[in-house]
């Protein structure tokens, strides 16, 4: 009994000398966690950098729909999406849709996100935005994440993820909303 305590308190010496000599861990500044936002609050402006270094704050009122997509050059679902984003933005332009790149968790250098923006032929604008942004949309424990934001600032739907399914109901909210027609329920494509 006593030689396992013994090599117990040995073990707890050697692994709380390793960890500290290891230094200071980076984390993630924590999220906070707010009410879920649901369809008709008021969402909080995107604000932050431009590509090109310019601070920036993105105007609901320019637009009848914006679709704030929050994203990470490290995230390849992100990245595979980037595609279908741009072509709803540019099928829907005209009718009155922004679409904004919300980046977030990211530690590319401007260049690096300007190559994975090029290669995606996404012509949206790409706003990097400062810790803690997501706090204020509800605390986002997933990216990608897509929400559909009124004229007035307002929430009209919000996806979570994505896949084939999700874009497919995406660009049918979008067409729908900007044609007037009410949304209803989430919208899931049948399967095929």
């Amino acid at each position: 009994m006593l030689r396992s305590t013994l090599l117990l308190l040995l073990a707890s010496a050697a692994l709380a000398a390793t960890a500290a000599s290891a230094g200071p861990m980076r984390r993630a500044p924590a999220t906070r966690y707010g009410p879920a936002l649901v369809p008709g609050d008021k969402v909080p402006a995107v604000v932050g950098t431009t590509l090109d270094g310019k601070e920036t704050a993105v105007a609901y009122a320019d637009a009848k729909l914006t679709v704030v997509n929050f994203w990470a050059t490290w995230c390849v679902p992100c990245r595979q999406e980037m595609p279908a984003l741009e072509k709803i933005r540019a099928n829907h332009e005209r009718e009155g849709l922004q679409l904004i790149g919300a980046l977030l968790f990211d530690e590319s250098t401007p260049e690096q996100v300007a190559s994975a923006v090029s290669e995606s032929g996404a012509r949206y604008r790409i706003v990097a935005v400062p810790a803690g942004t997501t706090d204020a949309w509800g605390g986002l424990t997933l990216v990608p994440t897509t929400f559909l934001v009124d004229g007035e600032g307002k929430l009209v739907r919000k996806f979570v993820g994505t896949d084939e399914k999700g874009i497919e109901a995406l660009a049918k909210d979008v067409a729908n909303f900007l044609a007037g027609k009410p949304l209803g329920n989430p919208y899931i494509p049948p399967s095929q």
